[in-house]
């Protein structure tokens, strides 16, 4: 009986720990005893060196051998338990087998998916650039509506200083209007003035006038009444004569005298007045005009100052116009903003995402690689038992007994082929150098394991087997041996063939 107890290393989670049985008749001409075992196990021991990876040994306790009927149904009975195993055994590969196949349709699904995201995301990006080419389009119309805002808040400001320049000369032309109309009033008290001064100075002409009436009629009645006295008198003396000549001699004098003054004086205020008048009438006549193109100015300040004002409306309305524009167009630049951001937040999570899915799916595919390698090392386990034991029967010198040929296919194994078509980005974050280093450290491991566990569970049963045998021990042991070396030298090479072309494959799957 043989016995093989399997515990992968690295196995992956879903993957559950089998363990074989294998049950075959090494020498079918050979009489068991009942405590005849050969026992090989596979354990888990780092301690151990690589020195054999595979052995099987036979103990027999019977002391002769019988080559009769026993003998032969004893090796048809075995034959059968071990055809039976086997079956079983190619039952479970069959079973890991399709699930390899399935996991490869899996992985096929997962790399469409994986095709379809980046679909997904390359059009994703090209509305993305449809996205940038109008935020640019946007970008470039809040710039245009800022330079027509800072335009029109030029053309603000030029129109608040003509307004303020407006302003300015509208008080200065006040101020000057003021003074002018002051000016008036002094001119027009000073006409007052002089029109009481000419009524007063009438009022003296008349006076004048009438006192020299009165001082004249006075001289006329008087030189009547002394004519009158003369005429009454009628002398005739010359003496009288000549005083009489000279009083009117002396009238007339002072006649002439007076009407001299009168008339210089009336002559000299009519003058005065005159020049007055006429000065005051130019001074009115200049202040007349003065005040004409004032009142014209300031009538047109007025109709500018009025138009300016409707200009500086229409013009408020305008910015006030282009600054809620401007606003609503801030406003839906903000929300297309938000909007833009939140569907690069999706993006890079569901890149986030997809990358994480990667990862794992990676992971996923080194644990196949774990249960392919497992699976080889197992396969080569059962095959180098079967070539032990072809090899024994065919060097085993008797054939009374016939043994059933177990045919096994020299086809290798089928082989799990992945390509890899991920982004340099998954390749760096996965790290396929730290991966391919454990695998080899992983390999190299179990390969101890094996030959450790292997060793001992020898040594073990040669400890065990070595106080049954009695008899035939130095033939026994002679075949052992020589059957040991060759299946160590064998199994040696082998593995030492098969470990260096996992690491090939693993090498040239890593470089695909």
């Amino acid at each position: 009986e043989v016995s093989f107890t399997r515990e992968p290393h690295h196995s992956p989670s879903h993957i559950h720990t089998h363990n074989t049985h294998i049950i075959f008749s090494i020498y079918p001409f050979i009489q068991p005893s009942p405590g005849a075992t050969v026992t090989s196990s596979y354990k888990r021991s780092k301690n151990m060196p690589v020195s054999r990876m595979y052995s099987s040994t036979v103990h027999s306790s019977g002391d002769s051998v019988d080559y009769g009927q026993t003998s032969m149904l004893n090796g048809h009975y075995r034959r059968a338990n071990e055809k039976e195993q086997l079956q079983g055994l190619n039952d479970r590969f069959v079973v890991y087998i399709d699930k390899v196949h399935y996991l490869e349709q899996q992985n096929k699904q997962i790399e469409e998916e994986i095709h379809a995201l980046r679909q997904k995301q390359v059009s994703r990006s090209e509305l993305g650039n449809d996205y940038d080419q109008e935020l640019q389009e946007l970008r470039s119309m809040l710039e245009q509506i800022h330079h027509d805002k800072v335009q029109i808040q030029l053309d603000t400001d030029h129109i608040e200083e003509d307004i303020q320049r407006l302003r300015d000369r509208f008080e200065e032309e006040a101020r000057i209007r003021e003074e002018t109309e002051a000016l008036i009033r002094v001119l027009m008290k000073d006409t007052g003035d002089s029109e009481l001064v000419k009524s007063e100075l009438d009022k003296k002409v008349q006076s004048l006038q009438d006192e020299i009436a009165f001082i004249r009629n006075n001289h006329e009645e008087e030189v009547s009444d002394l004519i009158a006295q003369i005429q009454a008198s009628q002398v005739t003396v010359e003496r009288k004569d000549l005083q009489k000549t000279d009083i009117t001699e002396a009238l007339r004098e002072i006649r002439y005298e007076l009407e001299g003054h009168s008339n210089q004086n009336l002559q000299q205020v009519e003058n005065w007045f005159i020049c007055r008048f006429s000065k005051l009438t130019e001074a009115a006549e200049q202040n007349k005009d003065a005040i004409k193109s004032t009142r014209d100015e300031i009538t047109d300040y007025r109709r500018q100052l009025q138009s300016k004002t409707v200009e500086l409306e229409s013009i408020r309305g305008t910015r006030d116009s282009l600054e809620r524009q401007l606003n609503d167009i801030e406003d839906r630049h903000n929300s297309d903003l938000s909007s833009l951001q939140e569907t690069i937040h999706q993006l890079d999570n569901e890149l986030k995402s997809t990358k994480w899915e990667m990862a794992r799916h990676l992971r996923e595919y080194q644990d196949l690689l774990n249960v392919k390698m497992a699976l080889h090392i197992e396969i080569a386990a059962y095959r180098k038992l079967l070539d032990g034991e072809e090899t024994h029967l065919s060097t085993f010198p008797y054939r009374h007994a016939t043994a059933s040929t177990i045919s096994k296919p020299k086809s290798d194994p089928p082989k799990l082929k992945v390509h890899y078509k991920f982004v340099e980005e998954i390749i760096e974050e996965t790290k396929v150098e730290d991966k391919k280093s454990d695998i080899d450290e992983a390999l190299a491991e179990m390969a101890q394991e094996l030959a450790g566990d292997i060793e001992g569970e020898e040594e073990a049963d040669a400890e065990k087997e070595n106080g049954d045998k009695d008899k035939d021990a130095g033939e026994d042991e002679a075949i052992q041996s020589r059957g040991e070396k060759d299946d160590e030298e064998n199994a040696d090479k082998e593995s030492e063939k098969y470990v260096k072309k996992l690491r090939d494959e693993k090498a040239k799957e890593v470089v695909e």
